[in-house]
């Protein structure tokens, strides 16, 4: 049983196709990707879910009280992004760097059995945590706090770091740089993944602690850029135009890209490649638990496909399809799984 909702947008786009020859594109471009070398680079991040039980209001306060039931500590940034794109393709690498937490100290020695790593340490720092609380009953969240340590790439890493990317980099296939603006990517880390990769895939991300200092407009040069709708409107500072316009009037006069996604969550995916222009519908997932990783999912995935020239229609399909099956996972308790991505393709394309 599918808990999906073949929405009738994504039917109708589909009559229209050829289901049968999309089908067995997907299939061909999927083997294509699975031993692909990969390195994704980018901030490391500790999702910290704390469940709570809402309580009654403070008699003499305007706060919400709660009740502390228990904390899961997940990875999440690039370390949850590589784990999802590992169920698709077994040479996934990453890189990144951590602080001292002790609490992760376990789940990252589980990681680096499954993945190859190469992680630089911050003794006396911290790794950005996002902790959240959590409603236990509907799993909904009702605040966050960050802990963060905006310098938290000290100089001698940083240079270990530009001598490991100057002698690795152009041995991957596709190098995928997630940029969530917590203070390890910077321009030098970005000159020679430019100057070295292969295939450069990038998502520059805007959330509560960068909101308008980390845009897109960073990375002038990139073969695939990957980004969601409040992202490229920031980038462009365009609150009003049609997508379509802001990319090809504005985006692509400001960097040179020649495939630019935009994610739309329940909207289905933009896609401007070689000046070709396709909207796909989203696969909407009737059960929406948690949208974070959603976008990691779709850009890993679909900038391997690129990478291997898959069909932009193939691509999108796929990457829709994955970015619905996250939505589906409190937090990144769990990977997608490769089966259920395989039955909801197969069902999607009978």
């Amino acid at each position: 049983s599918f808990s999906y909702i073949l929405d009738s947008k994504l039917t109708k786009f589909l009559e229209k196709k050829n289901k049968k020859e999309l089908l067995e594109k997907s299939l061909k471009s999927l083997k294509s990707i699975e031993e692909k070398k990969v390195l994704i680079i980018g901030d490391a991040i500790i999702d910290q879910y704390d469940s709570v039980q809402p309580l009654n209001k403070p008699i003499k306060e305007s706060i919400l009280a709660t009740r502390y039931l228990k904390t899961d500590i997940f990875l999440g940034g690039i370390f949850a992004a590589a784990v999802n794109l590992s169920q698709f393709n077994n040479n996934v690498s990453v890189c990144t760097v951590v602080g001292n937490d002790r609490d992760i100290s376990l789940p990252l020695t589980k990681f680096k059995k499954k993945i190859k790593s190469k992680i630089f340490y911050e003794p006396n720092k911290v790794t950005t945590r996002k902790r959240r609380f959590v409603e236990s009953g509907y799993n909904r969240k009702i605040s966050e706090v960050y802990f963060m340590d905006d310098n938290l790439l000290g100089k001698q890493n940083k240079k270990k770091i530009i001598s490991y990317l100057k002698k690795e980099t152009s041995k991957f296939d596709v190098v995928i740089l997630i940029d969530y603006g917590h203070g390890f990517v910077d321009k030098d880390i970005y000159d020679v993944l430019k100057l070295k990769a292969k295939y450069l895939a990038i998502n520059c991300q805007t959330n509560s602690a960068n909101l308008g200092f980390n845009l897109i407009t960073k990375y002038p040069v990139s073969d695939f850029i990957c980004i969601d709708e409040p992202e490229l409107r920031l980038a462009a500072s365009n609150n009003t135009s049609e997508i379509q316009e802001i990319v090809k009037n504005q985006i692509t006069k400001k960097i040179k890209c020649k495939n630019i996604t935009i994610t739309r969550g329940r909207n289905g995916s933009f896609s401007y490649f070689n000046s070709n222009v396709l909207n796909t519908p989203a696969l909407i997932s009737d059960k929406v638990i948690d949208t974070i990783g959603a976008g990691d999912v779709f850009l890993a995935i679909t900038a391997l496909l690129y990478s291997s020239k898959s069909d932009q229609l193939v691509t999108n399909i796929i990457g829709n399809i994955a970015g619905a099956l996250k939505v589906d996972i409190l937090g990144h308790s769990k990977s997608i799984s490769r089966s259920n991505f395989y039955a909801v393709l197969n069902h999607v394309l009978k």
